[in-house]
Protein backbone atom coordinates (compact mmCIF):
# COMPACT_ATOMS: atom_id res chain seq x y z
CA UNK A 1 0.00 0.00 0.00
CA UNK A 2 1.09 3.59 -1.01
CA UNK A 3 1.75 6.38 1.73
CA UNK A 4 -1.61 8.28 0.40
CA UNK A 5 -3.57 5.09 0.25
CA UNK A 6 -2.57 4.05 4.13
CA UNK A 7 -3.35 8.05 5.17
CA UNK A 8 -6.90 7.57 3.44
CA UNK A 9 -7.79 4.26 5.28
CA UNK A 10 -6.82 5.57 8.16
CA UNK A 11 -8.71 8.96 8.07
CA UNK A 12 -11.76 6.82 7.40
CA UNK A 13 -11.77 4.64 10.26
CA UNK A 14 -13.16 6.82 12.56
CA UNK A 15 -15.85 7.69 9.86
CA UNK A 16 -16.48 4.05 9.79
CA UNK A 17 -16.74 3.48 13.57
CA UNK A 18 -18.91 6.68 14.17
CA UNK A 19 -20.99 4.77 11.35
CA UNK A 20 -21.06 1.49 13.75
CA UNK A 21 -22.09 3.74 16.62
CA UNK A 22 -24.87 5.19 14.79
CA UNK A 23 -26.27 1.83 13.72
CA UNK A 24 -25.91 0.35 16.87
CA UNK A 25 -27.64 3.06 19.03
CA UNK A 26 -30.60 3.12 16.80
CA UNK A 27 -31.29 -0.13 16.23
CA UNK A 28 -31.15 -0.52 20.80
CA UNK A 29 -33.62 2.21 21.27
CA UNK A 30 -35.64 0.01 18.03
CA UNK A 31 -35.70 -3.10 20.27
CA UNK A 32 -35.64 -1.66 23.60
CA UNK A 33 -38.14 1.03 22.80
CA UNK A 34 -36.06 3.89 24.10
CA UNK A 35 -35.21 2.58 27.74
CA UNK A 36 -31.79 2.42 29.14
CA UNK A 37 -30.82 5.61 26.54
CA UNK A 38 -27.45 6.26 28.61
CA UNK A 39 -26.56 3.09 28.35
CA UNK A 40 -27.02 2.50 24.53
CA UNK A 41 -25.30 5.67 24.07
CA UNK A 42 -22.10 4.65 26.04
CA UNK A 43 -22.26 1.19 24.91
CA UNK A 44 -22.99 2.04 20.93
CA UNK A 45 -19.47 4.58 21.23
CA UNK A 46 -17.44 2.07 22.82
CA UNK A 47 -17.93 -0.60 20.02
CA UNK A 48 -17.90 2.01 17.30
CA UNK A 49 -14.43 3.10 18.86
CA UNK A 50 -13.26 -0.84 18.99
CA UNK A 51 -14.19 -1.01 15.39
CA UNK A 52 -12.02 1.68 14.57
CA UNK A 53 -9.38 1.14 16.83
CA UNK A 54 -9.50 -2.42 14.94
CA UNK A 55 -9.50 -0.80 11.35
CA UNK A 56 -7.20 1.63 11.84
CA UNK A 57 -4.41 -1.07 13.68
CA UNK A 58 -5.07 -3.29 10.35
CA UNK A 59 -4.85 -0.30 8.63
CA UNK A 60 -0.91 1.02 10.03
CA UNK A 61 -0.05 -2.84 9.94
CA UNK A 62 -0.05 -3.21 6.43
CA UNK A 63 1.22 -0.42 6.19
CA UNK A 64 4.34 -1.33 7.70
CA UNK A 65 4.46 2.23 9.87
CA UNK A 66 6.95 2.84 12.34
CA UNK A 67 5.87 2.96 16.01
CA UNK A 68 5.37 6.56 16.27
CA UNK A 69 2.92 6.46 13.26
CA UNK A 70 1.05 3.71 15.51
CA UNK A 71 0.89 5.84 18.40
CA UNK A 72 0.04 8.68 16.48
CA UNK A 73 -2.84 7.08 14.08
CA UNK A 74 -4.39 5.57 17.32
CA UNK A 75 -4.43 8.85 19.35
CA UNK A 76 -5.87 11.24 16.08
CA UNK A 77 -8.24 7.93 15.40
CA UNK A 78 -8.96 8.12 19.38
CA UNK A 79 -9.56 11.57 19.25
CA UNK A 80 -11.67 12.04 16.49
CA UNK A 81 -13.83 9.18 17.69
CA UNK A 82 -13.95 10.74 21.07
CA UNK A 83 -15.30 14.34 19.41
CA UNK A 84 -17.98 12.07 16.89
CA UNK A 85 -18.74 10.40 19.83
CA UNK A 86 -19.52 13.79 21.66
CA UNK A 87 -21.24 15.83 19.01
CA UNK A 88 -23.47 12.73 18.68
CA UNK A 89 -24.07 12.64 21.90
CA UNK A 90 -24.96 16.02 22.28
CA UNK A 91 -27.18 16.35 18.98
CA UNK A 92 -29.28 13.07 20.85
CA UNK A 93 -29.68 15.19 23.83
CA UNK A 94 -30.27 18.33 21.85
CA UNK A 95 -33.46 16.65 20.66
CA UNK A 96 -34.51 15.47 23.95
CA UNK A 97 -34.00 19.20 25.50
CA UNK A 98 -36.03 20.51 22.56
CA UNK A 99 -39.17 18.68 23.66
CA UNK A 100 -38.46 20.39 26.94
CA UNK A 101 -38.61 23.38 25.15
CA UNK A 102 -41.53 22.99 23.55
CA UNK A 103 -43.08 21.70 26.09
CA UNK A 104 -42.66 24.92 28.33
CA UNK A 105 -43.58 26.84 25.27
CA UNK A 106 -47.66 24.90 25.19
CA UNK A 107 -47.53 25.77 28.82
CA UNK A 108 -46.76 29.48 28.59
CA UNK A 109 -48.95 29.65 25.55
CA UNK A 110 -51.62 29.19 28.00
CA UNK A 111 -50.31 30.35 31.29
CA UNK A 112 -53.42 31.69 32.97
CA UNK A 113 -55.37 28.04 32.89
CA UNK A 114 -52.22 25.53 32.65
CA UNK A 115 -53.17 21.80 31.02
CA UNK A 116 -53.37 18.03 32.51
CA UNK A 117 -50.55 15.96 31.71
CA UNK A 118 -52.50 14.02 29.64
CA UNK A 119 -53.65 16.66 27.66
CA UNK A 120 -49.41 17.69 26.94
CA UNK A 121 -49.17 14.39 26.22
CA UNK A 122 -51.99 14.25 24.01
CA UNK A 123 -50.34 16.61 21.38
CA UNK A 124 -46.87 15.01 21.72
CA UNK A 125 -47.23 11.29 21.84
CA UNK A 126 -48.85 8.36 23.94
CA UNK A 127 -45.56 6.75 25.19
CA UNK A 128 -42.98 7.78 28.20
CA UNK A 129 -41.15 10.07 26.71
CA UNK A 130 -43.29 13.48 27.45
CA UNK A 131 -43.79 12.14 31.29
CA UNK A 132 -40.26 11.56 31.61
CA UNK A 133 -39.89 15.16 30.17
CA UNK A 134 -42.61 16.54 32.50
CA UNK A 135 -40.49 14.51 35.91
CA UNK A 136 -37.56 16.13 34.69
CA UNK A 137 -38.85 19.71 34.30
CA UNK A 138 -40.21 19.41 37.96
CA UNK A 139 -37.26 18.30 39.24
CA UNK A 140 -35.03 20.92 37.56
CA UNK A 141 -38.02 23.81 38.92
CA UNK A 142 -38.75 24.50 35.80
CA UNK A 143 -42.64 23.83 35.80
CA UNK A 144 -44.88 23.61 38.80
CA UNK A 145 -47.94 21.41 39.92
CA UNK A 146 -51.05 22.64 40.87
CA UNK A 147 -53.89 19.79 41.41
CA UNK A 148 -53.39 18.32 38.08
CA UNK A 149 -52.35 21.38 36.02
CA UNK A 150 -48.56 22.49 35.07
CA UNK A 151 -47.41 25.65 34.90
CA UNK A 152 -43.92 27.37 33.51
CA UNK A 153 -41.74 28.83 36.16
CA UNK A 154 -39.16 31.11 35.30
CA UNK A 155 -35.90 29.51 34.94
CA UNK A 156 -33.18 28.41 31.82
CA UNK A 157 -35.36 26.41 29.86
CA UNK A 158 -38.43 29.21 30.28
CA UNK A 159 -36.29 32.00 28.83
CA UNK A 160 -34.85 29.59 25.88
CA UNK A 161 -39.17 28.97 25.42
CA UNK A 162 -39.77 32.88 25.23
CA UNK A 163 -36.87 33.53 22.67
CA UNK A 164 -38.18 30.43 20.63
CA UNK A 165 -41.65 31.85 20.90
CA UNK A 166 -40.30 35.45 19.98
CA UNK A 167 -38.15 34.20 16.93
CA UNK A 168 -41.45 32.01 15.63
CA UNK A 169 -43.40 35.58 16.15
CA UNK A 170 -40.87 37.25 14.08
CA UNK A 171 -40.20 34.48 11.15
CA UNK A 172 -44.07 34.26 11.40
CA UNK A 173 -44.75 30.65 12.12
CA UNK A 174 -47.42 28.86 14.32
CA UNK A 175 -46.49 29.23 17.88
CA UNK A 176 -47.75 26.22 19.66
CA UNK A 177 -50.23 23.30 18.82
CA UNK A 178 -53.16 25.04 20.80
CA UNK A 179 -52.90 28.21 19.28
Amino acid sequence: MGAQQCMVYVLIAPVIGQFINTIIHITWNQVTKGKSHLSSIVWSFLLGWVVQVFLTCITVYRCSASSQDWVGALALNSMTTLGFGYCYFTLVNLLKTSLRIRVLDELEAIRKTGMTESELSKIYDEKDVTSIRIFRLESWGQIKRHGDRLYPVHGGFYLLALMLRGLKKMMGLPIGLLN
